[in-house]
């Protein structure tokens, strides 16, 4: 029968809300249809196909489709449908609704609801992975229903609408008895008019999508079972039909198999005859007799395996090896090496003209370091003004700091010179200097502002730079207060007597940190100044005693501003004239006013009166008509004359009151009281000098409460009014209030109202002219005009001694020191309540928990109790260094930063200051050291020690700050203990030169031993910190200045601690450089012998071919001195800069070449971050830079012209019995310039080598990149420089360490005859097809290939031996004399197979190279196999052609490894001899794997895979390659799941095993991800 579409209506299930409307698909005789092929969709949803996901359909269309072709192949087995059918399918339900074509279909009409049944629980295997699949074996009847033919429609329509209503809600089961309780529920509808809801049964498995699942596919089953009932078969007779159409199918994938093998088909057909083959057992088993489909199976299954077998002999057959018996190397397609040098450029332009040309590139080329000219405070601040914008350089910034400091300390010096009882007092600085004062302050600030911002300011003690800055602003108060004195003097002196005195309090300075004597000494004679000038309860500009301030403003005022008060009070009377003018003229304009009044108010009687005439006339008249218009207008007039008049008077009045009401406040600009005024005017008129002693007073108090917490314990309220500005508003003149400067304001407002309000009460004593004697003034300052805050740095000063007093202490670098141990640097000050050394005494024995790692029990108790006695610190600290024995058990580690920290608080901190009889101001704290025995003691111990350290280096930090103590102590003992640290610095001097010896004799640790050589180098420079200096000194400086600068520059590869140390010691000594240039230039230029020797000395340590005698000029720069020397000699420039070490040659510094070069990626290639100490030079115009030294044993010379880079390396050797000098050019091999000249090189020998070209002997030499790889590997020659065809030798690596020279025969010791060449295959030749066919196993480009010579005695010509070589795999075979066959030089005994692919085992893998014995195996008469495939990631290429290789990484350099397998003499099987080996071989199995076994095996690739993997069980843990193997075996197992469970089962073993043993570098990891398994 055949099938015919009607109007067809699909049914489907609501996927949104709604339900599509439900018709019928009639089914019925026709012979409009032919026969149409099964596509492999349709026949993917029979048979579950492994290459594709499981079917999830569930469509109408499909299943009329299937339907339509089953029955056009029943029909050709005579099985026809007799009538037409109806059907409605349910295919997301899992049913089919089928109405009876039986006799009484016209007066009724039957439906039969048919549901699938009986699930079974089936996995399906495809590319992606694994499914859960289910597949239905039976169907069953779910309901039935008569309907009468004429209610047909009617109950269609009511099916319809239930199946929507019902099935657009959620949670609905997605089975057939969903759709029976639909029909049961129309039925009860339609014959009874119930509505109520029939619930459905779970007697039906569920067809539609769950959570993690998807739905079944229900197209098949349901087509059958339609099928099945509409032709009206029997089970059997069904049975057979199907059986018949499996073996149909078999027969058409089997033809499709023999266009084309491919995986994929493969496993099409083997699906499909694999069902047919069970369709077949399950009707045998049913007594059935199936021989013709059994001998179908058969056939056909012969057919598949003929057809695999023959397709890949084919593709074995193809990848046999040529014949390589009796051909030469050049008729095989081999050829030299074609190579064309570059001509290297030689007429390159000369940059150096002159001397003047050379100075111009060293000053381009040295670093800017002007020094400070002059001592006066306008060159101070034109210097600062100069280099603060362009300095952010820390080693700058010292210098400029400390350039200002030193200068205005040494103005100090002349503030103590006058007598306060002269009657002319010596100023030292003068009026102009006076107002640079300010603006020095400020750029000074800001400089250090900006110095703590750097990184290097981490390595100060922040307190001795807060304690200079704050001495440097006292020092410009002072000098400030001075003038003042001079300018005031006859306000601030009467009769020889000090009325007013300074601010600040002369003991703050108790809380200073300073290094070194000067500073000490300057805030020692600040000291003296500030108690000289100090008048009780009478300072000068206190934000807090504000009186004396007031009181000062008024004498100076009185005496200055006299005629200025006049004029103020002559204006302040006419006001007051004004005013009172004002007044009488009100009087006389209110007295005629009230003329005005009286005489407007008998006006306004006369209309009163008028207007009652007019109403009595208008009531006489009121009934007479004549007379109404009359009295109207009288009315009218008399009421607006009445009106008026009131108008009139009320217009007086109110301009009466407004004429009795007192004129406006009169403000006056200044009080009425001469001396208040003279205080306001004093502020408004302020002098230069005054107004900068006021500034500097509150900046000075300041600076004793630096940091945030303490300002703003000073913040204060805001005046309520600021005299400038009132003044300005009332006065005669406009004042400025410049920025930062003390303002003047009051808390009292001027009142809005004033005097009597009535002109009447005004009187001279009473009246409306204020005066604002009541606004009393105070002071008050802010930082900047710009900040709203006001601060009075005055404000409970008392209270915040103790802030102040820890804020001046340094704080450990250590956080965990700082927290724990801070206490132990505390200022222990006995003015601070409570005395801070009543809360120490016994605190270090109290806390021993708290002891650090680098302290004992007793050297813990000495560090905590140095300074727990302020009297006793210096005797602590002397009896720590005499405990001090090297290599013995001692109290104080000296070597630790901390214990520094200590040292230098306790030595340099000022502490308690007192006045003796003579008037001198000294610190009691010190007394021991500076005024006691002290000094001796220090200068016995250290004496001691300078000896006993003299062979400890690692006591080098001891030896710095021993010397440091000695260098400080020196300035007040300039005998021995300056000595004794010159000491200390010759051991660190001897220290650095043993390095200096181990660096040339031991390359390999030059960046160590060189960071170290930096280290002692600074070590010797932090020797000469304080103290006396010589000549001597100063040269020891220079040099070690000019080491450290040449070996810091060349070399950064130090190790992180030495990295850390020299990053410490490298601002210090910036520092020191800085504070003493001024005496190491004097004494440069004054020296006995003078400059030349010195700076001669300093050049030669760096450049050794530096000339004897040369001579040395001072470079000077506009008005500032430069550290900079310079010296010609023989056309060559010499530079030197004292304070930063650098040493040019030529413009140039000897330590590097020039960034250009250095960045070129030439030098980049083989020379790498790594920088040479290279000397300019100019030869025949050339512009060159050649190394200062030897670098293994060679000279390098460079050279550049425009962005061409040469580099030639220059080597003395002795030829054949004469020294010669070796000259070889490196030519570029970077990206893309190989391609000029060596293009036809093979890859790995442009990539991984350097080439170093000697035009004199026309050899190209190939050795590491690395310019210090000296072993060669390749020697490249030529006979004749025009030629362009080269050989290739390869040098052996038993010969590689041997000089080129010797290789290449110059010396008679090797011929070149004894080394291999290499030569390059030609396109299109034999060689050329065996490469190709090699590339499975390596890539074409990595595959070289060797002729050798060989001597053969009584031949005149020696026959050449050919080699293939695997460079990456370190393989190589060889065609030896008289064979056909490649012979493996790796493998004894073994040689390439002719037929390199195998046709029975891993089909469409052929990434392996397969190798024979050249015998017969003694249990067979086959040879014995080894297959070599690529240790890597098994990866397919193309799932459909499962197109399987290993990863090849295109790396030249990288290594490759291979794995070997042999063939099992006896069961011919592939084997593994270790587990990596074993999984690699699986991965490979079930990559490559069908659903046809393999002919060598008997079984499928994952079978095989499975017994390979059952073979990796061991008694240890996977190593962490061996467990990616294993991930990979289950990630490309995909056509049987036993595959991954294995694999998580060794998987869970090994796991297991892992706290047996170690973990080392290759166990698995600690997480690891098990296999899942989707159908668990």
């Amino acid at each position: 029968s055949r099938l015919r579409l009607g109007r067809h209506f699909s049914l489907q299930t609501c996927v949104s809300n709604k339900m599509a409307r439900v018709d019928w698909t009639v089914l019925e005789s026709s012979n409009k249809f032919s026969s149409e092929g099964w596509n492999e969709e349709l026949l993917h949803r029979i048979y579950q196909f492994p290459h594709l996901k499981r079917s999830t359909s569930q469509d109408s269309k499909s299943c009329t489709e299937i339907c339509r072709k089953l029955l056009h192949f029943a029909k050709r087995r005579e099985s026809e449908l007799k009538l037409p059918t109806e059907v409605i399918w349910f295919p997301k339900y899992g049913c089919v609704l089928i109405k009876s074509s039986g006799i009484n279909a016209r007066s009724r009409q039957t439906l039969h609801l048919w549901g699938l049944d009986q699930w079974e629980s089936r996995v399906h295997s495809h590319s992606s992975g694994y499914e859960p699949n289910a597949h239905t074996i039976s169907s069953s009847i779910a309901g039935t229903l008569t309907v009468p033919t004429e209610k047909l429609q009617e109950w269609k329509k009511i099916f319809d609408e239930i199946l929507t209503e019902r099935g657009s809600g959620k949670g609905n089961q997605r089975t057939p008895s969903f759709v029976a309780a639909i029909l049961r529920q129309s039925e009860l509808k339609l014959f009874q008019g119930d509505k109520k809801t029939v619930l459905c049964d779970g007697s039906f498995a569920d067809v539609g999508q769950h959570t993690g699942f998807k739905p079944r596919n229900t197209d098949v089953g349901l087509a059958l079972t339609c099928l099945r009932k509409v032709l009206e078969l029997t089970e059997t007779e069904f049975d057979m039909l199907l059986g018949e159409f499996h073996a149909e199918m078999l027969q058409e994938s089997v033809k499709e198999l023999k266009k084309s093998v491919n995986p994929t088909k493969i496993n099409k057909a083997m699906k499909i005859l694999s069902h047919t083959a069970s369709h077949a057992s399950y009707m045998v088993e049913r007594g059935h007799d199936m021989k013709e489909i059994e001998e179908v199976c058969s056939f056909q299954r012969s057919e598949i395996s003929g057809l695999v077998r023959s397709h890949h002999q084919r593709k074995s057959q193809a990848a046999s090896l040529p014949d390589f018996r009796g051909k030469s190397p050049t008729s095989m397609g081999l050829r030299m090496v074609q190579i064309g040098i570059p001509k290297h450029e030689t007429d390159v332009k000369s940059v150096i003209q002159s001397i003047a040309s050379l100075r111009a590139l060293a000053l381009k080329n040295i670093t800017r370091t002007p020094r400070l000219q002059g001592i006066t405070f306008f060159k101070i601040k034109e210097y600062i003004q100069t280099e603060k914008k362009s300095t952010n350089n820390a080693q700058k910034l010292l210098l400029i700091l400390r350039s200002v400091e030193q200068k205005i300390f040494e103005r100090t010096e002349i503030l103590n010179k006058s007598s306060i009882s002269e009657t002319e007092l010596d100023c030292p600085i003068s009026e102009t200097e006076l107002e640079c004062l300010l603006e020095v302050m400020e750029g000074y600030q800001s400089l250090v502002e900006k110095f703590r911002k750097h990184k290097e300011f981490q390595h100060f003690m922040e307190v001795v730079i807060l304690s200079r800055e704050l001495l440097v602003v006292w020092s410009l108060y002072c000098f400030a207060f001075q003038f003042a004195m001079q300018y005031h003097r006859d306000t601030i002196f009467s009769d020889g007597i000090q009325l007013f005195g300074t601010c600040l309090q002369w003991q703050d300075l108790r809380y200073l940190v300073l290094g070194d004597r000067n500073s000490h000494d300057t805030a020692l004679r600040i000291a003296k100044f500030l108690k000289r000038n100090t008048v009780k309860d009478e300072p000068l500009f206190h934000l807090t005693i504000q009186e004396p301030t007031f009181n000062f403003a008024e004498k100076t005022s009185m005496k200055e501003n006299v005629d200025f008060l006049k004029k103020e009070q002559n204006r302040a009377k006419e006001r007051l004239d004004i005013y009172f003018n004002e007044v009488k003229e009100k009087r006389i304009e209110a007295k005629e006013l009230k003329k005005k009044i009286r005489k407007a108010k008998s006006m306004v009687k006369e209309a009163e009166m008028k207007f009652e005439e007019a109403k009595e006339y208008a009531l006489r008249h009121k009934y007479i008509r004549h007379y109404r218009r009359e009295s109207d207008r009288r009315l009218k007039d008399g009421e607006e004359e009445y009106e008026n008049a009131q108008k009139r008077l009320s217009n007086l009045e109110e301009n009466l009151r407004d004429t009795e009401k007192a004129p406006n406040i009169v403000y006056q600009s200044l009080p009425k009281k001469p001396g208040l005024a003279h205080r306001i005017i004093f502020f408004l008129k302020i002098r230069k000098p005054t107004a900068i002693l006021a500034r500097l007073s509150a900046a000075a108090q300041q600076m004793l409460l630096p940091n945030s917490k303490l300002k703003s314990s000073c913040e204060v309220e805001e005046l309520e009014k600021d005299w400038f500005e009132y003044f300005n508003k009332f006065g005669l003149s406009w004042h400025h209030q410049e920025r930062g400067q003390i303002e003047i304001g009051s808390r009292t407002t001027p009142p809005e109202y004033f005097g009597p309000s009535h002109i009447d009460y005004i009187s001279p004593y009473s009246n409306g002219v204020w005066y604002p004697d009541s606004m009393k003034p105070e002071m008050a300052w802010r930082e900047d005009s710009f900040n709203p805050v006001y601060v009075n740095p005055f404000h409970q000063y008392a209270s915040r001694k103790k802030d102040t007093a820890n804020y001046f202490t340094e704080r450990f670098k250590d956080m965990k020191l700082r927290t724990n141990l801070q206490w132990v640097l505390d200022n222990p000050a006995e003015d601070i309540n409570p005395p801070g050394y009543l809360q120490r005494s016994n605190r270090a024995l109290a806390s021993q928990d708290l002891i650090p790692p680098f302290l004992n029990k007793p050297s813990y108790i000495a560090f905590a109790s140095m300074r727990a006695q302020p009297y006793l610190q210096v005797r602590q600290l002397l009896e720590s260094i005499h405990n001090f024995i090297a290599g013995h058990n001692f109290d104080l580690p000296f070597t630790q930063d901390p214990v520094h920290t200590l040292i230098r608080q306790t030595l340099y901190h000022i502490g308690n200051l007192e006045e003796d009889q003579k008037g001198y101001v000294f610190p009691t704290w010190k007394a021991d050291l500076l005024y006691g025995d002290g000094l001796m003691t220090l200068r016995n111990e250290l004496d001691r020690l300078s000896k006993e350290l003299q062979e400890t280096p690692k006591y080098r930090k001891a030896v710095v700050i021993f010397a440091e103590i000695a260098d400080y102590a020196s300035e007040w003992d300039n005998s021995d203990l300056r000595a004794i640290a010159r000491i200390f610095s010759d051991v660190t001097t001897h220290w650095a030169e043993e390095l200096k010896k181990k660096i040339n004799s031991n390359q390999k640790a030059a960046n160590t031993l060189r960071a170290n050589f930096c280290i002692m180098c600074m070590s010797r420079i932090l020797c000469h910190r304080n103290g006396e200096l010589k000549a001597q000194d100063v040269e020891a400086l220079c040099v070690a200045r000019a080491q450290v600068n040449f070996h810091l520059i060349f070399e950064d590869s130090a190790s992180e601690e030495e990295t850390a140390e020299i990053r410490r010691l490298k601002p210090r000594c910036d520092d020191l450089m800085a504070k003493r240039i001024y005496k190491i230039l004097y004494l440069i230029t004054k020296s006995e012998g003078g400059k030349n020797k010195i700076l001669t000395t300093v050049a030669k340590s760096v450049l050794e071919f530096t000339p004897e005698s040369l001579e040395w000029r001072e470079r000077r720069d506009a008005c500032f001195d430069a550290e900079c020397f310079d010296a010609e000699k023989k056309g060559h420039l010499y530079t030197i800069n004292v304070l930063t070490g650098e040493v040019l040659y030529d413009g140039y510094p000897p330590t590097r070449l020039p960034n250009p070069m250095l960045d070129h990626p030439l030098y980049q290639r083989s020379f790498g971050g790594r920088n040479f100490e290279v000397a300019r030079s100019s030869d025949s115009g050339k512009v060159k830079f050649k190394t200062t030294r030897r670098i293994y044993g060679r000279f390098y010379e460079f050279s550049m012209t425009e962005e061409k880079l040469t580099i030639y390396e220059l080597e003395e050797r002795e030829l054949r019995g004469a020294k010669r000098e070796l000259k070889l050019a490196l030519l570029d091999a970077t990206d893309c310039k190989a391609d000029y000249w060596g293009a036809d090189l093979p890859l790995r020998l442009q990539k991984m080598y350097s080439h170093w070209f000697s035009e004199d002997h026309n050899t190209i030499v190939l050795r590491g990149i690395d310019f210090c790889k000296f072993d060669v590997s390749y020697i490249l020659s030529r006979n004749d420089s025009t030629q362009k065809a080269w050989d290739c030798l390869c040098v052996p690596k038993k010969s590689n360490t041997k000089h080129w020279t010797a290789l290449f025969g110059l010396d008679d010791t090797t011929t070149t005859t004894q080394l291999d060449r290499l030569m390059i295959v030609k396109p299109e030749t034999p060689l050329d097809d065996l490469t190709k066919k090699m590339s499975h196993f390596e890539r074409p480009e990595f595959i070289h290939f060797h002729v050798r010579r060989l001597e053969v005695k009584g031949e005149e010509k020696s026959p050449f031996v050919m080699q293939i070589v695997f460079p990456r795999f370190n393989l190589k075979f060889e065609q030896r004399l008289k064979s056909e066959y490649l012979i493996s030089l790796n493998h004894d005994g073994y040689r390439l197979a002719r037929t390199q692919q195998l046709d029975d085992v891993l089909h469409n893998f052929h990434g392996y190279l397969r190798l024979e014995t050249d015998r017969t195996d003694e249990f067979s008469e086959d040879r014995c196999t080894m297959l070599l495939i690529p240790r890597g990631n098994i990866i397919v290429s193309d799932p459909n052609l499962q197109t399987v290789r290993t990863y090849l990484s295109d790396v030249p350099e990288e290594r490759q490894q291979f794995l070997s397998y042999k063939v099992h003499h006896r069961y011919k099987n592939v084997c593994g001899d270790t587990v990596i080996a074993r999984l690699q071989l699986a991965a490979l199995h079930a990559a490559t794997s069908t659903l046809l076994p393999e002919a060598r095996t008997g079984m499928t690739g994952e079978e095989r895979a499975i017994v390979i993997v059952r073979q990796c069980w061991t008694n240890a843990p996977l190593s962490a390659e061996e467990y990616e193997k294993l991930q990979c075996v289950a990630r490309l197992g995909k056509l049987c799941p036993a595959l991954r469970l294995l694999c998580c089962d060794l998987e869970r073993s090994s796991f297991s095993l892992r706290f047996l043993h170690e973990a080392g570098e290759n166990s698995i990891p600690n997480e690891i991800t098990h296999v899942r398994i989707e159908y668990q």
